[in-house]
Parts: C-alpha cells; structure tokens; sequence
C-alpha cells in the first residue's frame, strides 16, 4: 500500500517537475467567431424583400382606420364620416399636395427652381417624414425634366432651362406660396 501511494506521489512530482521545465505545455486555446447558419440567415442580406418593401412603402395608398379609430374622431354617421374624408379625397396627385403646402407657406420655391420646406413659416401642421418624402420626389422629378429639356434642346445651358422652367411654373404657383428671389429673400408671390 504504502509502494503504491508512492507510486501515485511519483507521478505527480515528476509531471509537475515536466510542466515547470516547459516539457509539457497547455495547448493555445483558439475561438473562432463563427456564426451558426440560422445566425447567418438572419443577419444576411436580402435584396429581394429589400427591393419589395422599398417598392411598397413608397406606393401611395389609403391609410387603414378601424371603426374604433373613426367613431373616435366622431365619425359617427355618413355625415361624420364625409367630413372626416373630405381633406383627404381632394388632394390625388403630388402635384395638388405641392400647390395645397405652398398656399399653407410649408414650402417655397426656391431661386434655382426646386422646392424648400419653410417650417418657419408653416401655417398648418405637417409630417415632417412625409413632406421630406415629397420634396424627394418632386426634386428628383424636376431634375429630370430640366436634364431632358437640356437634352431636347442643344445650346442651351442648365442655367437657362431651368430659368425657363421656373418663369413657366412661377405662373402656376398659388398666390402668396413663398418665392425665393434672385438675391435670396424670401416673398409671397404677388397675385394681378
């Protein structure tokens, strides 16, 4: 008993006697960052709901009420209810939203011919997301009918197309829709 017990103290004193000489070293341990497959799927790209979800949140469309949201704001009878709907079936293109914030002085035409949020002097209330939604597409739009009007008539700079185009809407803009001159004040258009 006492050879054996001997035998064990034996072992121990001549594996730590190795390990502090460096015979026998503690393997490095690695971690590899490595994500599980699930992990992968979630953080991975898809560009095809991207592209799908892009699309339908820039299609216009009605906003979805419950009942409980229209007999909320007192949508209590067909009256109630035309009355409630009518703001929102009288503006049906960008255009007419345009014209509508101008005249509430939201946005202004700018010197250069794209349009400008005027929160200063906004006379109603409006989302600020949507209305930067709008002067997106709208600006982009105008730049492209000012690129093809460049294109359509060779000669003439980008300055003078836009001149052109902005002396053109000008015309159409509501009376008192904030106009930016040439020095860059702003001023309500004068209506003859």
């Amino acid at each position: 008993m006492i050879r054996v017990a001997f035998h064990r103290f034996a072992w121990a004193g001549m594996a730590l006697a190795l390990a502090a000489t460096g015979c026998i070293t503690i393997p490095s341990v690695v971690v590899v960052d490595r994500k599980t497959a699930l992990e992968s799927m979630v953080a991975g790209e898809y560009p095809a709901q991207e592209a799908a979800s892009t699309r339908d949140g820039m299609s216009p469309g009605p906003t979805a009420l419950s009942r409980g949201t229209l007999l909320a704001v007192g949508a209590e009878s067909r009256a109630g209810f035309d009355g409630l709907t009518e703001p929102w079936t009288v503006f049906t293109t960008d255009a007419d939203v345009v014209d509508e914030l101008l005249g509430q002085r939201c946005l202004g035409e700018g010197r250069d011919g794209a349009l400008i949020e005027r929160r200063d002097t906004c006379l109603g209330r409006v989302d600020s997301a949507v209305v930067a939604t709008l002067l997106q597409r709208q600006n982009r739009a105008r730049e492209q009918v000012w690129r093809w009007l460049g294109q359509a008539s060779p000669g003439r700079g980008e300055a003078e197309v836009r001149a052109a185009w902005r002396a053109t809407r000008l015309a159409e803009v509501p009376c008192g829709a904030p106009v930016q001159a040439a020095d860059g004040r702003w001023e309500g258009k004068a209506c003859d």
